[in-house]
């Protein structure tokens, strides 16, 4: 009786704390990765584009680290995630790890008619994945990510989810990519009495390259993500201005969820050719904003 008491009460509030919305499937974590630029843009080369389609990875011929992390000051949790991706004789294989951390909570509970106090982590996830890509034509790019999760609810119960996306990247000219991509088909074990569904979606994102004299670029990219439990469409675009060792770009989402980051910015800089440093801001209407900051190195 004292641990369904203490696992009632821990759910409430966690849900109080990531507000979750009516319809909105868990498994957080499937959806939880993000680039530190704005997601649209991912499709430029950035390693973190393997959260929206694995094909990204067939897209570079180097060796590339890259590290993630997010920080929300007020609410106290942690993201981060790790990748790497490496050139074979057969394509691209890719590995990462993603890690989520809720953060602390003093839970309050009765003993009979005593009452006790237990410090929890109110959340734990981590997903590992492999990733495949290959370069089928001079324009033709595919991949294939493997996912494994687990999510532990404050400590008491845990599940764990096994899911797979299939992508294509298309080159349509020379300054035009066309991405495309089913994600996370799988399954999960149960939390309780009942399996929760993974957020399965349709992924499509377009983007443009504007070529100016001096070493200068804009990228334009739109992304229309099709989310099949929510039943919604939630349309996004970045946009970055590269001159040089710097860049600075800009992202904006058109969510009906209020409690989702709409809007993102931030910059990059290019310390030496091949290693690279961003930071975007992600202002929030509720809880607290978002700092993202990312490290990569092709070698």
């Amino acid at each position: 009786m004292k641990k369904f008491i203490f696992f009632i009460i821990t759910i409430f509030i966690l849900k109080l704390n990531l507000f979750c919305d009516i319809g909105e499937t868990s498994w957080w974590i499937f959806k939880r990765p993000q680039p530190a630029k704005p997601k649209p843009l991912a499709i430029y080369g950035d390693l973190s584009g393997v959260f929206s389609n694995p094909a990204v990875c067939s897209t570079t011929a180097k060796k590339e680290f890259l590290f993630i992390s997010e920080l929300s000051g007020f609410v106290g949790d942690s993201f981060y995630s790790v990748l790497y991706n490496h050139p074979v004789s057969f394509g691209n294989l890719s590995f990462g790890i993603v890690y989520y951390d809720s953060g602390k909570e003093t839970l309050y509970y009765m003993d009979g008619d005593e009452e006790k106090e237990r410090t929890v982590s109110l959340q734990k996830d981590i997903l590992g994945f492999i990733c495949y890509g290959r370069k089928i034509k001079d324009d033709m790019f595919l991949g294939a990510n493997l996912k494994f999760a687990n999510s532990n609810i404050a400590e008491l119960k845990s599940a764990n989810a096994i899911a797979f996306d299939l992508g294509l990247i298309y080159l349509l000219k020379e300054k035009i990519k066309i991405s495309f991509a089913l994600n996370n088909v799988g399954a999960s074990t149960k939390f309780l009495e009942e399996k929760e569904s993974l957020p399965l979606s349709l992924y499509l994102a377009g983007g443009y390259s504007f070529v100016f004299p001096k070493n200068q670029n804009l990228n334009l990219a739109v992304e229309i993500p099709y989310f099949f439990k929510e039943n919604r469409v939630v349309l996004g675009f970045g946009l970055e201005y590269m001159i040089k060792m710097f860049s600075v770009n800009f992202g904006y989402k058109f969510s009906d969820v209020e409690t989702e980051g709409s809007m993102q910015f931030g910059f990059g800089i290019s310390f030496i050719k091949n290693l690279n440093l961003n930071y975007t801001f992600v202002p929030a209407k509720y809880l607290s904003s978002s700092h993202k900051l990312s490290f990569s190195w092709k070698f």
